[in-house]
C-alpha cells in the first residue's frame, strides 16, 4: 500500500513507513488532526523497497521509520538510503531494546508503540530547536529584533534597533552600529533588503538606513542628504526624495 498527500504545509516534510497498517494509518491521523503546521506527509509506505525509489524524488525532513518489517528491517532501511537523501529518522518500535541500536545508528528519535500525542509533540520541538540552531550557523537572518550575522567561526547577535545604516561593499555589506564599530557580512545589500522592514529604508542602491537614527536633512540642488547620528552623509536622488519623506513621516 502507498498513499501519497499533499495536503498540508507545514515546515517538517516526512514519510511512515510501517508495515503495521493500524499504526501507520493512527500516526498519519495523529499528524493530520493535531499538528496539520507542522507535519507536511508526503507518503505512507507500508512497503520500504517502495519507499526506496520515491526518496529520491522528495526532499525530507524526516523519516518514521518501523523497525520490525519482514521484507527488510529498519536498520537495513537505514543503510540503503544513500547519502545524498538521507533525512532525520525517527524509529518506530514497541520494543524499548531497539532504542539503543537506533542511537547508534544516528537514529534522530525513538518512537514508542503505542504511539502517544505528547512522545510525538516531544519530537516536533527537538525538531525545530535543533534545526534553529543549525540555521544560526549556516545562514545570515533576522529576526524581528535581532539580526544573526556569520562569521568563520562564530555567529554574531546584533540588535536591530542598535543598527544605524547598512553600505554595500561590492558583493559584502558593511553594518554600522551606533557604539562606532562596523561589521562586515558575506552577503549584499540585495540580500538584506530583502530580509529588513521598516524602520530600514534603502535610500540608495548601496544604503539601507535605520529611519530612527536620521539626525538632520540637508537640501543639496533639489537632492537631499541625509545626516545619520553616527554622522555619516549619504546622497538621495531626486527620484527617490518624494517617497523617501512620505516613508519618513508615515
Amino acid at each position: 500500500m502507498k498513499k501519497k498527500t499533499y495536503n498540508f504545509y507545514g515546515r517538517i516534510k516526512a514519510i511512515i513507513i510501517d508495515d503495521d497498517i493500524k499504526t501507520l494509518n493512527f500516526l498519519n491521523r495523529l499528524c493530520d488532526n493535531y499538528f496539520p503546521e507542522d507535519f507536511q506527509i508526503l507518503g505512507c509506505y507500508d512497503n520500504p523497497t517502495l519507499a526506496l525509489q520515491d526518496i529520491p524524488d522528495m526532499s525530507l525532513d524526516l523519516i518514521f521509520l518501523d523497525i520490525e518489517m519482514p521484507e527488510m528491517d529498519g536498520f537495513d532501511f537505514i543503510k540503503a538510503l544513500s547519502d545524498e537523501h538521507k533525512a532525520k529518522i525517527v524509529i518506530i518500535s514497541s520494543h524499548t531494546s531497539y532504542a539503543v541500536k537506533a542511537f547508534k545508528f544516528e537514529a534522530f528519535d525513538y518512537l514508542p508503540k503505542p504511539i502517544a500525542i505528547q512522545d510525538l509533540r516531544n519530537i516536533i520541538s527537538r525538531f525545530y530547536k535543533i534545526n534553529q540552531v543549525a540555521n544560526v550557523f549556516n545562514e545570515d537572518y533576522s529576526k524581528s529584533d535581532m539580526l544573526i550575522i556569520n562569521r568563520q567561526d562564530k555567529a554574531v547577535f546584533v540588535e536591530l534597533k542598535e543598527i544605524v545604516r547598512l553600505e554595500a561593499n561590492g558583493s559584502y555589506t558593511d553594518i554600522f552600529l551606533d557604539n562606532g564599530s562596523k561589521l562586515s557580512s558575506t552577503k549584499n545589500i540585495m540580500y538584506y533588503e530583502t530580509k529588513l522592514k521598516r524602520p530600514f529604508y534603502k535610500v540608495h542602491r548601496s544604503h539601507l538606513v535605520n529611519l530612527n537614527k536620521i539626525k538632520e536633512l540637508q537640501k543639496n540642488d533639489g537632492d537631499g542628504i541625509i545626516i545619520m547620528q553616527d554622522n555619516s552623509k549619504i546622497n538621495i536622488s531626486r527620484s527617490k526624495k518624494n517617497e523617501f519623506l512620505k516613508e519618513l513621516t508615515s
